[in-house]
């Protein structure tokens, strides 16, 4: 029907737009599709993104709202990432959830920090690197983020196990933030005096250095209405 016709076209449409903004090398295949003609919903099975030595594989990823310009929303379940630079890493993730993101205008390449998204939540994600190290984030969530902003985040359950000895194990419990600004990172000097923070938390920090023979535990941290040079209110509290 012209439905699944156009359903189908914008799919193919935001796959390939995708798929150039990463490069020419970078290659997309998908093992099933479903796409319902009526609410435009589709769902994609086993797919693997390739690019150069780094394989990115999804088990399910659920899609809603999808144009050629923008992804409504995208719900991928059992992510798996390895190799990459000659490195034996492997990278899996439990779900990631990705809400009104703008996909990259027609012959730009990809760029993360240049995205736009209403929000993005992270959860169970464990990385090993043989002989390096590995850590375990429980979840991510963040809202209303544009280059240079960012409404909400939050980030749970991280934890940094290094095996090289001038690199700190950490640990941190949660840290969360509102109406955070701040500097362009794609400049070539990033001002730090554009960050801008309502309101920033830290809770169960604590860091191990073996080379220096140090450790640092900060339970509780608060800070308020920050401007650089000027602080509307902190707290702090260090074990």
């Amino acid at each position: 029907t012209w439905a699944l016709a156009e359903a189908d076209r914008q799919l193919d449409a935001a796959i390939e737009r995708l798929r150039a903004a990463l490069g020419p090398v970078a290659k997309i295949e998908i093992g099933r599709r479903r796409v319902d003609p009526v609410s435009g919903r589709a769902r994609l099975a086993d797919v693997v993104l390739s690019e150069g030595g780094r394989r990115h594989a999804i088990a399910v990823l659920d899609l809603q709202g999808v144009a050629a310009e923008r992804v409504g929303r995208a719900e991928a379940t059992g992510l798996t990432s390895a190799g990459g630079k000659g490195m034996a890493e492997v990278t899996e993730a439990a779900r990631l959830l990705v809400s009104g993101l703008a996909l990259p205008p027609t012959g730009a390449t990809f760029d993360p920090v240049a995205l736009s998204f209403d929000a993005v939540e992270l959860e169970g994600v464990r990385s090993n690197t043989p002989g390096t190290g590995s850590f375990t984030l429980g979840r991510l969530a963040l809202s209303g983020y544009a280059p240079g902003s960012l409404r909400e985040g939050m980030l749970e359950g991280f934890e940094l196990r290094s095996l090289v000895p001038d690199v700190p194990s950490v640990r941190l419990g949660r840290i969360a933030a509102a109406q955070l600004a701040f500097p362009d990172f794609r400049a070539a000097d990033p001002d730090p005096r554009a960050f801008r923070a309502a309101e920033l938390s830290l809770e169960g920090f604590t860091m191990v250095d073996l080379q220096r023979k140090s450790d640092l535990a900060l339970p509780r941290f608060v800070l308020r209405d920050w401007l650089p040079g000027v602080s509307g209110g902190a707290w702090l509290g260090v074990l």
